[in-house]
């Protein structure tokens, strides 16, 4: 980005923001779901799938906890393993039923 009119030199923006474009006064935050883990970055990355990024203007991503997960990449929020399902580790993209004769009570579970 340039910080001024008339300025001759580009500067880069910070980690945690970005300046698509060109003529860019200014760099702006990454938005939710998004992040950017160092500086000059034209655009930021997308939190993967079993991740989040729940802060404007991050630079890194967090893994869900157990007992959680996130399906979708860029995500602002991990969701809880519903009744009947778990989560057994960190980083997961999905919650897994049960086994057969085996079942969980409420939400958020990290085992059956």
């Amino acid at each position: 980005f340039v910080e001024s009119d008339g300025a001759s030199d580009q500067e880069a923006c910070p980690a945690g923001k970005h300046a698509s474009g060109s003529g860019n006064t200014e760099c702006a935050p990454c938005e939710l779901g998004k992040f950017a883990a160092t500086k000059d970055v034209p655009e930021c990355h997308v939190a993967q799938k079993g991740h989040y990024v729940d802060d404007e203007g991050a630079t890194e991503e967090t893994a869900c906890e157990a007992g959680t997960y996130a399906s979708s990449e860029g995500s602002r929020a991990c969701k809880e393993a519903n009744a009947g399902y778990y989560v057994p580790g960190k980083g997961s993209k999905r919650q897994t039923p049960c086994d057969s004769g085996e079942f969980s009570t409420g939400t958020g579970n990290e085992e059956c």
